[in-house]
């Protein structure tokens, strides 16, 4: 409406999104100017990728799609151009634009979320707000995971309390408690805790509500979580878990607040039969591989191929890990399936420094 009006002379400009723009220029043959302002502004953000979604376990259907955007990129620019579509110059992206990209823009300063005030329902007014949700074809449970989504207390409470379904599932198979864990809203989270939500549902993925909020890397979520039951040895879809996650992301307040709730860091996943040590050391963090052991990580645990932390330390070139381990106490003389020492694998692989590490005599 606003271009519109910007034709017909009511306005003498008008900020638009660059697609919208675009068409009216290429389809409506309007007599406008498109000027890009993605690179006058340094903070905030103006000029977006754009990709197409998709549920998480898709690879399959990621890969050939990706595949046929990279065989088909000319018609799909071609189409684009059609349409007016502003696009800058990408090289990471399977369609690059003529128009100049603005690049890195400088980090801003997020407000946190648990630092806003989400705006609470009048619990006087509650009732007949609901009754109309209710004749235009609602539910009890959709209402609450509206609420929740709103994170909105008053009416969280006001609709268990008449009734609504505590872990009714979405179409994503989510409850509300995984809808406020992915949030990261702990008081939300809490409070349906409280009202005996299961902290071990899993959704459409297999996930939970820790898997969720395993980005959040906020301890508080974990203990909270915990001290309700909630299992961290669970594994999704992908064979992986909560913990795993963490530890793989690097969301170390996270991972620790597992581990004191008794998530165990010797759990093996999946078919190549790895855990999290294993995970933490191809990451190449040393961190959070003391951490794990730490924890009572065993630091000769063999995977599916017969492979232990030590000896992928080593093909890394990870000479500080390996000193971790061998300090922690794994054994150098083990042997994978092929019969091969985490030594035989360095010198197979040019590892210097691991190869160094390993031949050091022992302290």
């Amino acid at each position: 409406m606003t271009v519109q009006q910007m034709i017909d002379g009511e306005f003498d400009v008008a900020a638009v999104w660059g697609p919208y723009a675009g068409w009216y220029k290429a389809k409506k043959n309007a007599p406008i100017t498109v000027v890009p302002v993605n690179t006058m502004e340094h903070n905030m953000p103006l000029e977006f990728g754009l990709s197409i979604g998709m549920r998480k376990n898709a690879k399959e259907l990621k890969a050939a799609i990706e595949a046929v955007m990279i065989k088909e990129k000319d018609k799909i620019k071609k189409v684009l151009d059609e349409y007016g579509v502003p696009l800058v110059q990408c090289k990471e992206c399977a369609v690059s634009g003529d128009l100049p990209s603005h690049g890195a823009y400088k980090p801003r300063i997020k407000t946190a979320q648990s630092a806003l005030v989400p705006k609470q329902s009048d619990l006087a007014m509650l009732p007949a707000m609901i009754d109309e949700a209710l004749k235009q074809g609602s539910t009890l449970e959709g209402e609450l995971h509206n609420a929740t989504i709103a994170r909105d207390s008053t009416r969280i409470e006001y609709l268990l309390k008449r009734g609504a379904k505590i872990d009714a599932r979405d179409t994503e198979q989510q409850t509300p408690l995984i809808v406020a864990a992915k949030g990261g809203d702990l008081s939300v989270m809490n409070g349906l805790l409280e009202y005996k939500a299961n902290p071990n549902v899993q959704d459409d993925d297999g996930w939970t509500a820790a898997m969720h909020a395993v980005r959040s890397n906020e301890p508080k979520v974990f203990r909270l979580l915990g001290k309700h039951k909630a299992d961290f040895n669970i594994v999704n879809k992908d064979g992986v878990t909560a913990l795993a996650m963490a530890v793989n992301d690097n969301k170390a307040n996270a991972a620790v607040a597992m581990l004191d709730n008794n998530a165990n860091p010797n759990f093996v996943m999946g078919a190549g039969k790895y855990n999290a040590l294993m995970l933490a050391v191809t990451k190449g963090n040393l961190v959070m591989a003391q951490t794990l052991l730490q924890y009572k990580a065993n630091p000769n645990a063999k995977n599916s191929g017969g492979v232990t932390p030590l000896m992928i330390a080593a093909h890394k070139d990870q000479d500080m890990i390996i000193s971790l381990l061998l300090k922690a106490g794994a054994k150098a003389d083990m042997k994978d399936d092929e019969g091969k020492t985490a030594l035989q694998i360095a010198k197979a692989n040019d590892a210097q420094k691991a190869v160094a590490m390993l031949e050091k005599p022992a302290e």
